[in-house]
């Protein structure tokens, strides 16, 4: 019987800090902004463009800017994108940098950026990669615009990487619960 009541202490013990740490993921929201739309560039350059993670609700914590779609720019389009820095607290400015090869094809590419982390993003920042054959003085030139264009995530998106977190500190606790409870038996003998 006491057997049985240690497995159930522990079952009941381990919903409830699976509701704690999920209900505690995010602790903030974030908004990406960039400081233009697009930019116009040619094969086998790079260009870049400044962007700000600021915080607008919550606290600021461990936030990661990500581009959605790289993998599909990267072996579709030879298109890479690297962003520095790539994590830190909002608020924080960084640099995308958008390298494109000799064979990426002539046309429109879009980037879309999204924060996740303690301060995911309300919204998807998405940016335009025009690639052509410009003349060399107007190389990555850059075009001015307000902000990136935006479109809504639905309410509570969270990623793999906020679950491999939770997940992990679940595995902890759970080792940590279960030897505390074998030393505790060990003890009463």
């Amino acid at each position: 019987m006491r057997s049985l009541n240690t497995v159930v202490y522990f079952v009941l013990a381990s919903v409830l800090l699976l509701g704690i740490v999920t209900a505690t993921s995010a602790i903030g929201s974030s908004k990406i902004s960039l400081t233009s739309s697009k930019v116009l560039t040619n094969n086998a350059s790079t260009a870049q463009v400044g962007y700000t993670v600021t915080l607008v609700g919550g606290t600021s914590g461990s936030t990661l800017i990500q581009v959605t779609n790289a993998g599909t720019l990267k072996s579709a389009d030879n298109i890479s994108v690297t962003l520095m820095p790539s994590s830190s607290d909002p608020t924080f400015t960084g640099r995308m940098f958008i390298t494109t090869g000799y064979d990426t094809p002539i046309g429109s590419y879009q980037i879309n950026l999204i924060a996740t982390g303690a301060d995911p993003s309300l919204r998807n920042a998405t940016f335009t990669v025009l690639v052509g054959q410009l003349p060399p003085n107007q190389l990555t030139t850059t075009v001015q615009a307000a902000t990136a264009t935006t479109s809504v995530l639905p309410s509570g998106t969270a990623t793999s990487s906020t679950y491999d977190e939770v997940l992990g500190v679940i595995i902890v606790l759970i080792i940590l619960l279960i030897v505390s409870l074998y030393l505790r038996q060990k003890n009463r003998r």
